[in-house]
């Protein structure tokens, strides 16, 4: 794991299925957290991957939790310990659904962060409705596109 991710991060050794059934058991004996994103957060600046997983998928059950304000957390999740592992789940799954319960802002927020020298929040804007299907914003996802059409 230690090498498919570059060296990038130390690992338990923990893989997604067993680490979700202990994620999963844990959840279901404990409840959810008073201030789940801020226990995300805290898992999330740890020095093992398994534990910024663990921080993405809290951050995700914890939406009952989220105000128009924690799309600066998404962001902060985004731009901290960032891989690609980590951003295309933060994408896909946290800001594609922080856009679905707040969607006033989504262009003009996905607009601007398009125009980042960060590549990860640039990939963000694109990967973000990865799991709209039907819904996709086709000309929204043209537009965050085309300015990268010639990078890597």
């Amino acid at each position: 794991m230690k090498a498919y991710l570059k060296n990038q991060f130390d690992f338990y050794g923990i893989i997604a299925t067993p680490r979700r059934e202990i994620i999963g058991a844990t959840y279901n004996r404990c409840g959810m957290l008073e201030d789940s994103i801020e226990a995300a957060k805290f898992l999330f600046t740890q020095p093992k991957r398994e534990l910024h997983y663990v921080g993405e998928e809290l951050m995700l059950k914890s939406k009952r939790q989220w105000t128009e304000e924690t799309l600066n957390d998404i962001y902060w999740f985004i731009t901290t310990n960032s891989w690609w592992d980590s951003v295309d789940y933060i994408a896909a799954h946290l800001l594609g659904t922080y856009f679905k319960l707040f969607p006033d802002h989504k262009s003009s927020v996905m607009t601007e962060w398009n125009s980042s020298d960060n590549m990860l929040v640039v990939r963000s804007t694109i990967l973000f409705q990865l799991n709209y299907k039907e819904q996709t914003d086709t000309d929204l996802l043209a537009q965050e596109i085309d300015p990268h059409k010639g990078q890597k």
